[in-house]
């Protein structure tokens, strides 16, 4: 009986599960009906969009082609749509380079004509000017001079925009003096060809082919410049490598002792992010980007890495203590010489990083000149407690940098000033102020004072399409006194204890002797292209620089006894 009642209860149970499962069952396939209903609904829908994108994709095309199309399709939104598109798109490729390296150049780092605002301004306006030509372009039924006019309005732009950054004419003349014989020939035809077939997208290959902008001449000085980097030949006697990126056993500190210590990727960076050198107290201290940097000490031939990449840097000689600018870590560490042990950092933030130390010992004194910061463009600190007693805007405005330093004995530092204007100022360490400042029509990179001490000198990359210039100024006035004319491309200038001028061709490689007293080039060495931070070491009566070969000296002493002019 049990096990009758047990199974008439489980045949129960299992009649209502089949019931209950088939009205779920059910109930699923309506729900399912529904949904397959939806999801031909959406596949209807989606087969409609995708066929309007594909015909808007053959529109496109044909549009980049008009006469592909018939006259019927040249009348239609979606073909008008993709010839916007099309020129839209090949401009806007040609143009933003353009509109880019008018505030970010390359060649010749450190320089910008105009200040950022004003270049994102001018950057917004013709890209909006473009804009308005692309649409007038492709829903206009203007042919032949209509067409060749708007083409030439935006080159118009293009050719203004380089030539409010003048220095890349006088770079891309001096380097490749093809380059602008074959843009004009190649968008002359471009255009020609353009207004008359309506073939826009073959227009803008035969431009992109020659590339109007800036960033080809900073390409095209690269590959340059790396092809002929390490060419066969002997070096000079006098110049010796710290560290030699051509052939690292001539090479004062041990390769392998620099792989060992710093590992490879660092080795990489220091190769390719090459910035400073500088030798003190039985140590040379190399400077890199981005928190890589080192000292080697000669007697020890002990490494210690620097927490920050350098630019420049101080030697307090009354405490012992180093101070190392590092712009791009917005930070100044300070080091004690004899142990190299971090004693103190100042972090600036969004403030910006400082590029130049100047130091007065009478006042004890420390100038951090700034690169671009929004307000105050220079920290005056005490060296002895180390805090910052004032902050200095030099000039009203948004923007601005200090993009070269150098001080005269009685405690005056003179100053390079742009972005917001270009300028040559004086500022009194001691009494805290600025003395004069005075405006430039040339675009100035290197400055220092005369060999005695009563002259101010600038270099002048560019003043003409066949060259810089050299100009002496009067410290009390900061007007000119003299000019010499150089080869394009000159930038750090130093004044040895022997009474010549020393200046550094960025562009050539070049180290120039300058006899200014006859005005003319008495020797010249050449060290590797790109040279940065040339630095005259009065006490070994050193130049130390860094260029595409490597962190380097130049033995002056040597160099007089050498004769010649010292080329590979």
């Amino acid at each position: 009986m049990t096990k009758i009642i047990v199974g008439i209860i489980y045949l129960a149970a299992l009649a209502a599960a089949l019931y209950f499962a088939a009205g779920a069952l059910g109930a699923l396939a309506g729900r399912a009906g529904a949904a397959r209903g939806r999801i031909l609904r959406l596949s209807a829908s989606l087969r409609k969009v995708s066929l309007l994108a594909v015909r808007f994709a053959v529109f496109v095309f044909k549009s980049a082609d008009v006469k592909s199309a018939s006259q019927s399709e040249k009348n239609s939104v979606f073909f008008k749509t993709g010839r916007f598109i099309v020129l839209t798109a090949g401009r806007g490729v040609l143009l933003a380079p353009v509109v880019l390296y008018s505030h970010f150049p390359s060649p010749l780092p450190g320089l910008s004509a105009l200040s950022k605002p004003l270049a994102i301004f001018i950057g917004v306006f013709y890209i909006a000017v473009f804009l308005i030509c692309s649409i007038v372009d492709a829903f206009s039924s203007r042919k032949g001079a209509g067409a060749v006019v708007l083409f030439a309005i935006f080159y118009v732009i293009c050719a203004h925009t380089l030539a409010l950054w003048q220095p890349m004419f006088y770079v891309a003349w001096m380097m490749f003096k093809w380059f602008f014989p074959a843009l004009a020939v190649a968008v002359a035809a471009a255009v020609f060809w353009a207004a008359k077939t309506g073939r826009p997208v073959f227009s803008v290959a035969a431009q992109a082919a020659v590339v109007p902008s800036c960033a080809a001449f900073a390409v095209a000085a690269s590959i340059f410049s790396m092809a002929d980097k390490c060419a066969a030949g002997p070096e000079p006697s006098f110049v010796q490598y710290y560290v030699n990126f051509c052939d690292e056993s001539a090479q004062l500190i041990p390769a392998k002792k620099i792989r060992e210590t710093l590992g490879g990727k660092r080795v990489w960076q220091i190769r390719e992010r090459y910035r400073a050198a500088a030798e003190s107290g039985g140590r040379v201290y190399i400077g890199a980007s981005n928190e890589i940097s080192f000292s080697y000490d000669f007697d020890s031939g002990e490494i210690v890495t620097i927490g920050c990449g350098f630019f420049s840097l101080h030697k307090d000689a009354a405490t012992g203590r180093l101070f190392f600018a590092c712009p791009q870590d917005r930070a100044m560490l300070v080091f004690d010489e004899e142990s190299m042990t971090q004693k103190k950092e100042y972090r600036y933030g969004r403030f910006g990083g400082p590029y130049w130390l100047e130091a007065d010992e009478e006042s004890r004194s420390l100038f951090a000149g700034f690169g671009e910061t929004t307000h105050s463009r220079a920290i005056v600190y005490s060296l002895d407690g180390l805090e910052a007693k004032k902050l200095e805007p030099m000039r009203e405005g948004y923007g601005g940098s200090i993009v070269e330093t150098t001080m005269s004995p009685d405690g005056i530092v003179y100053f390079i000033y742009m972005f917001n204007g270009i300028y040559i100022g004086a500022y009194d360490i001691q009494s805290e102020r600025l003395l004069r400042m005075r405006d430039m029509s040339v675009y100035p990179l290197g400055i220092c004072i005369g060999p005695e001490g009563k002259t101010v000198f600038i270099t002048a990359p560019y003043t003409s399409l066949n060259g810089g210039e050299i100009v002496e100024l009067d410290p009390a006035t900061l007007e000119d006194r003299a000019r010499m004319k150089t080869p394009v491309g000159v930038r750090d200038i130093a004044a040895g204890s022997d009474g010549f001028l020393y200046v550094s061709n960025y562009l050539t490689g070049d180290i120039y002797r300058i006899d200014w007293a006859k005005r003319r080039i008495a020797g010249t060495v050449n060290v590797g292209r790109k040279i940065k931070r040339m630095e005259y070491d009065r006490e070994r009566n050193f130049l130390t620089f860094a260029s595409e070969r490597g962190y380097a000296r130049v033995d002056i002493a040597k160099w007089q006894s050498a004769g010649g002019d010292g080329r590979r």
